[in-house]
């Protein structure tokens, strides 16, 4: 079966992503790529920090943001801005995903 290149990108990007066979790794390529652009940190670096909730009342995904290192200003506050500056995703930015 032939794959288009969205599916390639995905491939080279983000080996250890499987949006096929899950599909929360679809947000979790959508969150990367959209905090890479906000922040300047790599998606390839942010994708793999971002990890499910121990429950869901705590939300579906979490970003541990001291792990990105970055320097400079706490974690919290660093959150809280880039928090204001996501826009909310339409659904047809996941139709190729």
């Amino acid at each position: 079966m032939a794959q288009d290149s969205a599916t390639y990108k995905v491939a080279e990007e983000f080996p250890d992503a499987h949006p096929h066979l899950n599909p929360m790794d679809t947000y979790r390529i959508y969150i990367a790529n959209t905090l890479e652009d906000i922040t300047g940190v790599e998606a390839t670096t942010i994708f793999p920090l971002l990890q499910r909730t121990q429950t869901l009342d705590n939300g579906d995904l979490l970003l541990p943001v001291p792990a990105l290192r970055i320097k400079g200003e706490a974690p919290d506050v660093v959150a809280a801005r880039w928090a204001e500056q996501v826009r909310q995703p339409n659904i047809s930015d996941f139709a190729n995903s």
